[in-house]
């Protein structure tokens, strides 16, 4: 059962206190498949809390893995009614996706998403490619 509270949309709590997390609204894999989205440097851009757990722990992976070069980092660092804000940032916009929040870059590939947007976010770069 969800239940609707400020700032986001859902919280994932059950009645009796267990945490059952939202589906992930894109499952696509990385990969040279049909089915796979394409692995190119400087396509993606990974949008990050440094406040979640989840999100320092892509960082990490992104370090050892050697792909700083290659995947771009945005930052968001709080929320309001509508997700998480890229307030951080000059203008309060991402500079290279230019939004404002995480929740624009779910309705760009999801026009009617309600969901609660989440990072760690890798995001198609839409200044060399059409937003996935």
């Amino acid at each position: 059962m969800s239940t609707v509270l400020y700032p986001e949309k859902t919280v994932e709590q059950t009645d009796d206190g267990g945490f059952r997390r939202q589906s992930n609204a894109f499952t696509t894999r990385f990969g040279p498949g049909s089915h796979q989205l394409p692995v190119e440097a400087g396509r993606y851009r990974l949008i990050v809390s440094v406040g979640c757990g989840w999100s320092r722990r892509v960082l990490i992976l992104r370090r050892l893995l050697g792909l700083e070069a290659a995947i771009s980092v945005g930052y968001v660092s709080h929320r309001d009614s509508d997700g998480w804000l890229f307030a951080g940032q000059p203008g309060g916009v991402d500079a290279v996706l230019g939004v404002k929040r995480l929740n624009d870059l779910y309705r760009r590939t999801i026009p009617d998403y309600t969901g609660r947007g989440t990072g760690s976010l890798p995001h198609r770069v839409a200044s060399r490619h059409r937003s996935a």
